[in-house]
């Protein structure tokens, strides 16, 4: 039998003041999903009109990668062993007629899949978990969850860098597995870009699974990586399959990136709780919350992107949001960070900050 402790520690603070277990089989979160509407930002991006020939040929790449990723997922027929680094299993795989193998990883993260799928669909996101990533943009939008984006890498000289335009699709299983597919497509209006070799991209994507809590309450999921990765240009095949060994780590890169948000999430919550409200001063929270970023030798804009999303309602604001916290005050800033910033307090299983938001909402509710 469990002690108290043990139990204890397996609780979430909901709405406040009432503890309850994070429900890890719960998919509650896909219907408020950030791009999961035609009303949020991300979203303002052309339109597909059903009406246009290639409308259905991208639902149906986007189908066709969703039934050919959850197949190859955990399929062992096939796939060569190449072992575990970093707790990530890699394997590798040849297609019939094609030179370029397709590689697989298999990982842990502590995490939400509401969160993984953040890391993964925002493209502000990216730079954290894949240092290769130099920019991209929503070209366009089929449905709300099938899009065409566009992508660029950085490469080691002398190699050119590369660029990929892909249908990217997202869907949501009954069982709660969230598939995130791309493949590679060519129109008209997004031709080549000087400076960049345009590469291929075969059905490549993520396997996002909830599995049972950990022992000490946090959610995971068991992350799967396929990719079948064609850069094109003069490189040989050999040095081809060769680099793409190493693609299936970015589950670990993914991991650690996650993680370096959650803890600093995590102890900015309980730096703010614990600041008097004589003190709720911009000077004040701009120095405690980069003290936070150097403590975890973090980035500024991992832990500030978040924050600023909840403060002023955009990620990037023109506006100072230090001042902003300063102007909105202690308590609705730290209601509004506790409600939006929900799956990353999720993640996480530090009773200091359960507790000092237990308190702080007892104290303000019985003033």
């Amino acid at each position: 039998m469990e002690d108290k402790q043990s139990a204890a520690s397996r609780t979430k603070l909901v709405h406040g003041t009432e503890y309850a277990p994070f429900d890890w089989k719960s998919t509650k979160w896909w219907e408020g999903r950030e791009m999961g509407s035609p009303d949020d930002p991300y979203n303002k991006i052309p339109k597909l009109e059903p009406s246009d020939p290639s409308y259905n040929d991208f639902l149906e790449m986007a189908e066709k990668g969703f039934e050919s990723m959850y197949k190859e997922f955990n399929l062992d027929e096939g796939w060569v062993d190449y072992g575990e680094v970093d707790g990530i299993r890699v394997h590798s795989k040849d297609i019939p007629n094609e030179p370029i193998r397709c590689f697989r990883g298999k990982g842990i993260i502590h995490a939400t899949a509401e969160v993984i799928r953040l890391h993964l669909v925002q493209l502000d996101l990216r730079p954290y978990w894949d240092e290769m990533f130099i920019g991209g943009s929503f070209l366009m939008e089929i449905t709300e969850s099938v899009r065409l984006v566009y992508y660029k890498f950085s490469a080691p000289w002398p190699v050119t860098s590369r660029d990929f335009v892909v249908c990217a699709g997202e869907k949501l299983l009954e069982d709660g597995t969230y598939l995130s597919v791309v493949h590679s497509v060519e129109r008209e209006e997004f031709p080549d870009i000087e400076g960049f070799v345009r590469g291929y991209l075969s059905y490549s994507g993520f396997v996002v699974k909830p599995i049972e809590n950990d022992a000490d309450g946090r959610p995971r999921c068991e992350v799967t990586y396929l990719a079948q990765v064609d850069p094109k240009g003069w490189i040989p095949t050999l040095v081809v399959n060769l680099v793409n060994k190493d693609q299936p780590m970015c589950i670990n890169k993914l991991r650690n990136a996650i993680l370096l948000t959650q803890v600093m999430m995590e102890d900015s919550f309980v730096k703010m709780f614990e600041l008097p409200e004589s003190e709720w001063k911009a000077p004040v929270l701009k120095k405690t919350l980069l003290k936070v970023v150097d403590y975890h030798n973090g980035k500024v804009d991992m832990l500030l992107d978040p924050i600023s999303h909840v403060v002023t309602g955009t990620r990037k604001p023109s506006v100072d949001v230090w001042e902003d916290m300063e102007r909105q005050g202690k308590e609705q800033v730290l209601t509004r960070a506790w409600q939006q910033v929900r799956p990353y307090c999720e993640c996480v299983a530090n009773r200091k900050m359960y507790e000092l938001a237990a308190g702080y909402w007892k104290s303000k509710s019985s003033s």
